[in-house]
């Protein structure tokens, strides 16, 4: 109570400050305030000037420069900027509508370029304005009613109310729909709406389809950057360092592997590796290739005869590696291929699950990676980040290992990503390979 008096008595003799011919810094557009009687609430329309408010408080020097030298604004600022704007028109009794804000939104997209007028002020229709100047406005005029009729309530500090708050979210999740840039104010919006997302993925109200009906921006090329923020946000404590892991365990798995591999195809890799000069990114392939003969498959997949008959057969050494990362010669070849396999699953009553692809004319030569799932591709410069963004991805949206590669993904998930397995998915392999390499 005694913050909030100190601060409207600072304002109020700004205010008269400025009255008395600070004239360089008046906030207003017209001259009205002041002509027509002592009481600014008295005035009703005047124009007013974001520039000319924001001017008057020193904070927005520093915003300036700042901006100046990022080239954006960051998430505090726009706060800062909303915060000085509401403060003032409601310690000064401006008479406003929120509808105004549109005049203030615009004039702050003309000062900082790389702004978005949404952000500030977002009409709906037959719903109230959101942005972040409405709703810290409607905030503010709530918390001074409250104060006038005093009420004691526990001050909730520049944190909107969860009313205004749930509007604000609201607002993002129209916004995402309707923009898919500039790619920090699609972040700020993505992190604002995590809650919402993770609650109908958890729940599992919605699938995947209808997820990605609801949140369009995620087949967007940059889709796997949010991915990720989502699973930051969703497993704060966990940190992932792919890359600082990889070089020893392929160093250890390859001497490893010379030992137990059986399988010709391995075998023809490792005497190829052994004379021939390979660079990392085919030592990388190679390792995650031999991986499947080492952690061989055990489950069982539904093959459909001529006669439409459908019979089990086991998974092959080689079904694993094609569901974990399929390798094709050109971009037609690969969208051809997943077409076929999208059928065949289709036939059996099952979905393509996430999966690696590759483009080059071998698969140890492959040198653009993508991670495919429901009609999105997301393109990576090499393999390890499509593997850390396609675990990602199952993480996320909830969605299961294929079968034919579980093993796999088992082991990544625990050796590297330090997801310890369920009592249903411990696997005697699995947990034999990282014990062997540890």
């Amino acid at each position: 109570m005694f913050g909030e008096r100190v601060r409207f008595e600072h304002e109020v003799n700004r205010f008269n400050e400025w009255k008395n011919g600070l004239s360089e810094n008046r906030p207003i557009g017209y001259n009205q305030i002041g002509e027509k009687g002592n009481n600014a609430s008295s005035q009703v329309g005047v124009q007013v000037s974001a520039l000319g408010i924001l001017k008057v408080y020193p904070q927005f020097v520093n915003i300036q420069a700042l901006y100046r030298k990022k080239g954006y604004l960051e998430p505090s600022h726009r706060k800062l900027i909303s915060n000085l704007i509401c403060d003032f028109l409601i310690s000064n009794g401006i008479d406003w509508q929120p509808r105004r804000f549109k005049e203030i939104s615009e004039q702050l997209v003309e000062m900082f370029p790389t702004e978005v007028k949404e952000t500030y002020y977002l009409q709906i229709k037959n719903k109230k304005a959101g942005g972040v100047l409405c709703c810290r406005y409607r905030n503010s005029l709530a918390k001074r009613r409250v104060l006038e009729s005093t009420v004691n309530i526990e001050d909730d500090g520049d944190e909107p109310a969860d009313e205004e708050n749930d509007n604000y979210n609201n607002n993002a999740k129209y916004w995402l729909k309707c923009n898919v840039a500039p790619l920090n104010i699609v972040k700020e919006h993505w992190e604002h709406t995590f809650s919402e997302r993770k609650l109908s993925i958890q729940t599992g109200s919605k699938n995947l389809n209808a997820i990605l009906e609801e949140w369009p921006i995620l087949r967007q090329s940059f889709g796997h950057e949010l991915i990720s923020r989502d699973f930051e946000l969703k497993y704060p404590e966990t940190i992932i360092d792919l890359e600082t892991q990889w070089s020893t365990f392929r160093s250890k798995f390859l001497q490893l592997s010379q030992e137990r591999v059986k399988e010709n195809y391995s075998l023809e890799i490792l005497k190829k590796l052994k004379t021939d000069l390979a660079d990392d990114d085919q030592l990388n392939i190679a390792t995650i290739t031999i991986l499947h003969a080492i952690l061989k498959p055990t489950a069982r997949k539904v093959v459909k005869k001529g006669n439409n008959e459908k019979i089990g057969v086991k998974v092959t050494i080689q079904d694993s590696r094609q569901s974990f990362f399929a390798q094709f010669s050109s971009s037609a070849e690969l969208e051809s291929a997943i077409k076929e396999k999208i059928e065949e699953q289709l036939k059996c009553n099952e979905c393509l699950q996430p999966i690696i692809c590759g483009i080059g004319p071998t698969v140890l030569e492959a040198t653009e990676f993508f991670v495919y799932y429901a009609d999105i591709y997301y393109k990576f410069t090499n393999i390890l980040s499509a593997i850390e963004s396609c675990f990602k991805l199952f993480y996320v949206l909830d969605l299961k290992y294929p079968e034919s590669c579980k093993l796999v993904w088992l082991f990544f998930q625990e050796y590297f990503f330090n997801f310890k397995l369920s009592d249903k998915d411990i696997h005697p392999s699995v947990k034999s390979l990282i014990n062997d390499l540890k």
